[in-house]
């Protein structure tokens, strides 16, 4: 990536501006020094990544003392589960179909991205945790990887583009920040399922705690794709509809969207983590235990924190994400609407 190819949008991309504004050709690139204030911010932080990659880059799965238990077992014969391959592969299939044909490119280029992503972490971050890396560091080193091949890939090498990526760079530092301070105030050591606590007898070296706070990264990272990526593409439809539009009206017309995007987001945020953990809640209220006590008790607190400290990362990305929008967008552009070639019909 280099600061002479970051452009407003890249060729043939890009969707209809909002009413029945029309561009016609590219749209002009944005200013010089625009291009060098995005490229000194992303190219040390894609360099960073780069580094982060080699050096804690595993080299393979490290083996571990046989326990003869759970995973583990060394029986002649025992039953492992049952065969899925044909339900799940269609169920894959029917999911790959669907994306394709309603996103058409922009759809494959997702699946492209979604493969990589699970590479990322089957290939570097499971490893490198297992090899005894700091899981926290990995996971931030992992996630950086994903954002920068999954929005470039999926959005084009733009100046909205990388917006995006600052905004959900800046997210992600607070959610890391957050994580550590509250995992640590409320003592939360992540060790409080039969999975973690096999995981730590295999590979004592692990850190839990640090796994945990992994998690917390990487479990965030696709909704806040999902925030950046809208309020930056809102901002520049704005601005395409109306390019005498200044960054603060740039601004409040986009934090009207953000607001509607935070009350269905952070729903489906908190949501999706209650129903992963329904089994759980639902022992707890056979118990008949108060709310206070089942959402302080380790099990549930630390899902509790997962989706407030996700949730604040979410809602903290908006208002960065447009303001940043907002400042590149109104000075992408320093000509009129007809010097810029884009006319208005109706």
């Amino acid at each position: 990536m280099t600061a002479g190819t970051l452009e407003d949008e890249h060729a043939g991309g890009g969707g209809a501006a909002v009413g029945h504004s029309h561009a016609h050709g590219p749209a002009a690139p944005v200013s010089a020094r625009l291009r060098k204030v995005i490229a000194a911010v992303l190219i040390p932080f894609a360099v960073a990544v780069a580094v982060g990659l080699v050096v804690l880059w595993p080299s393979g799965v490290p083996a571990h003392p046989h326990t003869g238990t759970g995973f583990d077992q060394h029986l002649r014969y025992s039953a492992v589960d049952t065969k899925r391959r044909l339900p799940m592969g269609v169920l894959a299939g029917l999911f790959a179909v669907i994306v394709v044909v309603v996103g058409r490119w922009r759809g494959v280029t997702a699946l492209i991205a979604l493969v990589i992503s699970f590479a990322v972490l089957s290939l570097f971050i499971l490893p490198a945790v297992l090899r005894g890396s700091d899981p926290l560091l990995v996971a931030i080193v992992g996630a950086g990887a994903i954002m920068l091949i999954a929005l470039y890939l999926c959005h084009g090498l733009s100046a909205r583009t990388s917006v995006a990526v600052l905004g959900t760079l800046v997210s992600l530092v607070l959610i890391g920040v957050l994580s550590l301070v509250f995992a640590s105030w409320a003592h939360l050591t992540g060790n409080t399922s039969e999975e973690t606590g096999l995981v730590h007898g295999l590979y004592p070296g692990i850190e839990i705690r640090g796994l945990l706070l992994a998690g917390y990264v990487i479990g965030s990272l696709g909704v806040l794709f999902d925030v950046t990526v809208t309020q930056t593409s809102s901002i520049w439809e704005l601005h395409q509809a109306d390019p005498t539009m200044g960054a603060g009206k740039l601004y409040r017309a986009g934090m009207r969207i953000g607001r509607d995007h935070i009350a269905s987001t952070v729903n489906t945020l908190v949501l999706a983590y209650a129903g992963a953990a329904l089994p759980l809640l639902l022992l707890f209220s056979i118990a008949h235990r108060d709310v206070v006590s089942v959402a302080t008790s380790e099990l549930v607190a630390e899902e509790v924190a997962r989706a407030l400290v996700g949730g604040i990362g979410l809602v903290a990305s908006v208002p960065v994400t447009t303001g940043l929008a907002a400042l590149i967008a109104a000075a992408d552009h320093p000509r009129t609407a007809a010097g810029s070639g884009l006319h208005r019909h109706g």
